[in-house]
């Protein structure tokens, strides 16, 4: 968050942003063979201080974005516009061209994009849908679920985000958002290379994230 900060860019690029604090969650192995976070009882709490705080009323678009993900709003906006969304829907943005069996419907909980009526149909349905859904679950498979459940329509713009370890990857500049880059060093190794500076290999994959160097 810290980078993202210094150098303006992620959240502190958007029209407003909030930073909102979570805690340790527990995890669970899935049908990925790999261990998901069990985070959805932290973002009933991370979106209840978004509905007090009430911003997001003055913007089309709220977008959730994990601090360990590079985000680029200019070019979030230049993708919503080649979208054409209809005014005045519910809407969220399926955000990714990975298989729909291995990204939970191909919506991935790193950048998650909710158009304002998509915001407060939420809002308005929060406690039944935790209800019915529980909060044995990702965030992500949370929102997609509860979404699909109101009725919420969804558009698909698989550029929005690359899944990936690698901040060399940052020189594609068709995508929106690159996660997870977990070490700052990596992470601000992305956003430099967005600005145009030449890739620095030796923070080019976060420490302890099982992939060899590029």
């Amino acid at each position: 968050m810290e980078v993202a900060k210094k150098k303006k860019m992620g959240v502190f690029a958007c029209n407003a942003s909030t930073i909102l604090d979570s805690w340790v969650s527990s995890s669970e192995g899935w049908d990925t063979g790999e261990a998901t976070l069990v985070n959805s009882a932290v973002f009933f709490k991370v979106w209840d201080q978004v509905r007090q705080d009430g911003r997001y009323r003055d913007h089309d678009w709220t977008v959730k974005a994990d601090a360990d993900a590079a985000f680029l709003p200019d070019r979030l906006r230049t993708h919503l516009w080649a979208l054409r969304p209809p005014a005045g829907r519910a809407i969220y943005i399926k955000n990714t061209n990975q298989d729909a069996g291995l990204s939970n419907g191909q919506f991935l909980g790193a950048v998650e994009i909710f158009s304002l009526p998509a915001v407060q149909l939420y809002f308005d349905n929060a406690e039944g849908c935790q209800k019915s859904m529980g909060d044995n679950s990702g965030e992500d498979g949370f929102f997609k679920g509860c979404m699909d459940g109101l009725g919420v329509g969804y558009m698909l713009d698989g550029h929005v985000l690359k899944p990936d370890f690698a901040a060399v990857y940052c020189k594609t500049e068709t995508q929106v958002a690159f996660h997870p880059l977990k070490d700052p060093a990596v992470l601000e190794n992305c956003y430099n290379i967005v600005l145009g500076k030449p890739c620095d290999f030796d923070h080019n994959i976060s420490p302890g994230s099982g992939v060899g160097r590029l």
